[in-house]
């Protein structure tokens, strides 16, 4: 299904229809548009506040690694969501992760504040 690029774009929309309308984007402008949210903001606000349909419509709409590349960077090391991060490790990765955070060592959040502070 993601490899089709008319299919892909109508999952895109109307992935994005369904975040809109559950106020998935609830720290955007309400007028967002479908055009202006890049691929890895949509992955990432489904995986952290979407339920199992989105996550079902997102896992058939992007690529696998695109997925777990977003959701390593952006959600795995992210404190706030420990119990969201173990499920998709286990439901949708199928990783163990505490492999993935030592695989993908992240400067925690203080620690980059730090480095902002002493770059001032």
């Amino acid at each position: 299904m993601g490899n089709d690029s008319h299919s892909t774009d109508t999952n895109k929309r109307i992935l994005f229809t369904k975040a809109m309308s559950k106020n998935l984007f609830w720290s955007y402008a309400k007028d967002i548009s479908f055009r202006s949210i890049n691929d890895t903001l949509m992955i990432e606000t489904i995986l952290k506040y979407g339920d199992v349909y989105e996550l079902e419509l997102l896992f058939g709409t992007y690529q696998y690694d695109q997925i777990f590349q977003t959701w390593v960077k952006e959600v795995a090391f992210d404190e706030r969501f420990k119990k969201l991060n173990f499920y998709l490790s286990k439901i949708y990765f199928d990783v163990d992760l505490k492999e993935i955070t030592m695989t993908y060592k992240k400067e925690t959040r203080l620690e980059r504040l730090k480095l902002l502070a002493s770059q001032n």
